[in-house]
C-alpha cells in the first residue's frame, strides 16, 4: 500500500474526514432553509480541532524527527489547542446562530494562537539564495499576502451592514491581518525551497490554509442565509488537511531524509499569479451591480492584467526551457570531464578527487592490473581489447556495492575505493572480483581468458599520492607472486 493511502486511513484522518463530511452534508440541508440547530454547523469544526491538535502531538512527539521539526509541531499542537478553547468559549453564542462575532477573550486567544504559528513558520530552515532571488522571493510573499489581506477584508466586510459597531470593525480587523500574517509565512515557507518540514505535509498544510481563507471568502456568496454559515465549511476542511499533514510528519519521521520525494526545481512560482487572479476576480464580483462604464474599465483593466500575466508566464517557461538545457549541457561535460569515455567509469580526475576527500580516511584502496592485455590487444587488435575493458568494467561494477567507486585510471588499469569495511569484508569483496574477472569472456565471438593482480593499501590521512604508492607496490608483489591475486601492502 502506497504511503498516501496509508496516511488517509490513518485513525486521525478518517475522523477528521468524517466531521467533514458531516458538515458538508449539514450546509447542504440548511442552504435552502433553516431544518435543524445552529450548533451542529459548528460541531465539526469544534471537535476536528481536537482531533488536529492530537494529530500534531503525534508529530510533534514522534521520536526520529529532526529538532528544528519538533519545535515546529510543538507550537502548531499548543496553537491548535488554544483555539479550541477559544471555540469552546464562543459556544454560547453557536447555540442561536452558525457564525458569530467573537468576544474579546477569543479575538486575544485567537491572535496570540495565529502570532505562534506565524513565528513558528519563521522559524524553519530555508532554502539559500541569491540576492536576485531574494529580492524575487520578498516580492512574491508581499503579493501573496497582499491578495490575501485584501480579498479577506472584503469577503469579511461585505455581508456586514452599515450599522456594524466597533465589534464587529475590531474582531474583522484582528482576523483578516491575522490570517494575512500566517499568509505571509506560509508563503515564505513554501516560495523559499525549505526541506525541513515533509514536502506533503507542508503541501497538505498550505492546503488547509487555503481551505479556511475559501471559507472566509464565500462568506459574501451566502450572506442572505444567515441559517448557514461557510467558515465552519472552511475550517472543517482545514482541520482535515491540517492532520493529514501532521499524519504525513509521522511516517517521513521514520524514513531517511533522502528518501523524501524532493519536488521538481522550479525556475518561477505560479502562486503570485493566482493571487492576483483572485483579487482581480474579487474586483470583477465587487462591482457587479455598478454602471457599464464601470463594468467596462474594471474588465479591460483585469484583462490587461491577465494578458500581462500571460506574456511573463510564457517568458518564464521559455527562460525555464533554455536554463534546463544550459544544466543539461553544463551536467553532461561536468559527467565527460570525470568519467572515461569507454568504459564509463570514473576516470583519473574523479579518483584523485575522491581519494583525496575526508571520506577516503579508513578506506581501502585496491589496484588492478590485468595480466596478459597487451598479448590481447597484440594478437586480437585494439578493438577486441577495447571490448575487454568494457566487459571488465562491467565486472567490476557489479562486484563491489553502489557506494563504492570504481575508476579506470589509463590503459589496463583500474582503481576501487572501498569505504567502512573491515579487512576480512575487503578480502571477501576481492575474492569476488577475482572470481568474476577470472570467468571466460566471450569478445567478438572468441573467448578470451583474463586475469588480474590486485595490491591493496589502507587509507590512514596521508597524502594520497602515498596511498595510490603503496597500492602500487602492493600489486607488483601480487605479480611476483603468481598473478591472479591480490596482496595487501603490509605484506610487502
Amino acid at each position: 500500500m502506497r504511503a498516501s493511502s496509508r496516511v488517509w486511513t490513518a485513525p486521525l484522518t478518517l475522523a477528521a474526514a468524517g466531521l467533514f463530511v458531516f458538515e458538508v452534508i449539514w450546509f447542504g440541508l440548511n442552504l435552502p432553509a433553516k431544518t435543524g440547530p445552529a450548533i451542529l454547523g459548528t460541531t465539526p469544526a469544534i471537535l476536528g480541532s481536537a482531533v488536529t491538535a492530537l494529530a500534531m502531538r503525534q508529530a510533534w512527539t514522534s521520536p526520529g524527527s529532526a529538532p528544528p521539526v519538533r519545535r515546529f509541531w510543538r507550537t502548531m499542537t499548543l496553537s491548535s489547542a488554544a483555539i479550541s478553547v477559544m471555540q469552546l468559549t464562543d459556544l454560547p453564542g453557536y447555540l442561536e446562530r452558525p457564525s458569530i462575532q467573537p468576544n474579546a477573550a477569543s479575538l486575544t486567544v485567537y491572535g496570540v494562537a495565529m502570532i505562534s504559528i506565524v513565528v513558528a513558520l519563521y522559524r524553519l530552515p530555508l532554502g539559500a539564495r541569491g540576492p536576485g532571488g531574494r529580492l524575487r522571493f520578498l516580492l512574491d510573499c508581499a503579493t501573496v499576502t497582499l491578495a490575501a489581506l485584501l480579498v479577506s477584508w472584503y469577503a469579511t466586510l461585505a455581508g456586514a451592514s452599515t450599522e456594524s459597531t466597533a465589534e464587529v470593525a475590531t474582531s474583522t480587523i484582528v482576523v483578516s491581518v491575522a490570517l494575512a500574517l500566517v499568509v505571509l509565512a506560509l508563503a515564505k515557507v513554501v516560495l523559499s525551497g525549505g526541506r525541513t518540514i515533509y514536502p506533503p505535509a507542508l503541501r497538505a498544510l498550505g492546503i488547509g490554509l487555503a481551505m479556511e481563507m475559501v471559507g472566509v471568502f464565500i462568506m459574501p456568496l451566502v450572506a442572505d442565509r444567515p441559517q448557514v454559515a461557510s467558515e465552519p465549511l472552511g475550517r472543517s476542511a482545514m482541520y482535515l488537511l491540517v492532520t493529514a499533514a501532521a499524519v504525513y510528519q509521522c511516517r517521513a519521521a521514520r524514513l531517511p531524509e533522502t528518501a523524501w520525494r524532493q519536488p521538481k526545481e522550479r525556475t518561477f512560482s505560479r502562486i503570485p499569479y493566482v493571487a492576483v487572479a483572485a483579487v482581480e476576480a474579487f474586483l470583477m464580483y465587487a462591482i457587479r451591480g455598478e454602471s457599464a462604464a464601470v463594468l467596462v474599465i474594471g474588465g479591460g483593466a483585469v484583462a490587461l492584467t491577465a494578458l500581462l500575466m500571460a506574456r511573463q508566464l510564457a517568458a518564464f517557461r521559455e527562460n525555464g526551457r533554455l536554463i534546463a538545457e544550459v544544466r543539461s549541457y553544463h551536467d553532461q561535460l561536468e559527467y565527460q570531464a570525470n568519467h572515461d569515455s569507454l568504459t564509463g567509469l570514473a576516470n583519473r580526475a574523479l579518483f584523485t578527487t575522491e581519494l583525496a576527500g575526508p571520506a577516503a580516511d579508513g578506506c581501502h584502496l585496491a589496484l588492478i592490473d590485468l595480466d596478459g592485455f597487451k598479448a590481447v590487444n597484440d594478437t586480437l587488435g585494439h578493438h577486441t581489447g577495447d571490448e575487454l575493458l568494457v566487459a571488465v568494467a562491467d565486472r567490476l561494477r557489479t562486484s563491489v556495492r553502489p557506494g563504492d567507486l570504481v575508476a579506470r585510471l589509463g590503459g589496463d588499469e583500474f582503481a576501487v575505493i572501498l569505504r567502512g569495511l573491515t579487512d576480512a569484508e575487503t578480502d571477501e569483496v576481492l575474492g569476488r572480483m577475482l572470481h568474476t574477472l577470472q570467468q571466460p569472456l566471450v569478445v567478438d565471438g572468441q573467448e578470451v581468458g583474463v586475469q588480474a593482480s590486485i595490491g591493496v593499501a589502507i587509507g590512514d590521512g596521508s597524502d594520497p599520492a602515498e596511498l595510490v604508492k603503496r597500492a602500487d607496490a602492493a600489486m607488483y608483489q601480487a605479480k611476483r607472486a603468481g598473478k591472479g591475486q591480490f596482496a595487501r601492502y603490509a605484506e610487502v
